[in-house]
């Protein structure tokens, strides 16, 4: 995961991102830019969650390790959490909601 937070600010609620990419394309890297974006417009903390790739990881590899980061976030902030991402990260979060 990559975490993004505006410096001196308390954030009232967590963004989860899953990047696009067809399941096959995209990192945490790829999608730097938007996740800065999305902190600094919201003021929301948002964690970019990475996630293992096909074709060298099957299905359901993608899901299995975007759970696991909602689960981990759930866990440990009793703060609102939003899921988002774009394509193949827009699936992911959909199926972890």
């Amino acid at each position: 995961i990559r975490r993004y937070r505006l410096a001196g600010k308390a954030s009232r609620a967590i963004v989860v991102h899953y990047h696009g990419g067809g399941f096959v394309l995209g990192d945490l890297d790829s999608h730097d830019d938007i996740c800065a974006e999305i902190c600094a417009a919201t003021g929301f903390e948002v964690i970019s969650a990475d996630y293992r790739l096909a074709p060298e990881h099957l299905h359901p590899a993608a899901f299995e390790d975007s759970l696991a980061v909602f689960e981990w976030m759930a866990a440990t902030t009793s703060l609102p959490i939003v899921l988002c991402g774009e394509s193949a990260g827009g699936n992911l979060a959909a199926a972890v909601a």
